[in-house]
């Protein structure tokens, strides 16, 4: 009997499943396999892909600036990551 199977997942980004790398969300299909009685098996993925962002903010400020909770007196290049909506990465730079 042939069989199938079903993986949902949800990715950041990208997913890479059975040697192909998706960005987009979709169902995809992978068959050409043999399951243990020998007859056809295909293996279903359905993704949904959330996607990272990033953000870049450059300020001239004097003597201090706080920023996400911390604050800066010296000049330099800071980052802040926390997840975005889709439950992903955001990373915010400030310079």
């Amino acid at each position: 009997t042939s069989t199938s199977s079903t993986s949902t997942v949800f990715a950041c980004d990208s997913y890479t499943w059975n040697g192909n790398t998706y960005t987009s969300s979709g169902t995809y299909t992978a068959g050409g396999f043999t399951n243990a009685a020998g007859c056809d098996s295909t293996a279903n993925l359905i993704l949904t892909v959330g996607y990272s962002n990033t953000s870049t903010s450059t300020e001239d400020v004097c003597d201090s600036y706080t920023w996400n909770g911390n604050t800066y007196t010296t000049s330099g290049t800071y980052t802040y990551t926390t997840s975005n909506a889709a439950g992903c990465d955001s990373v915010a730079t400030l310079n």
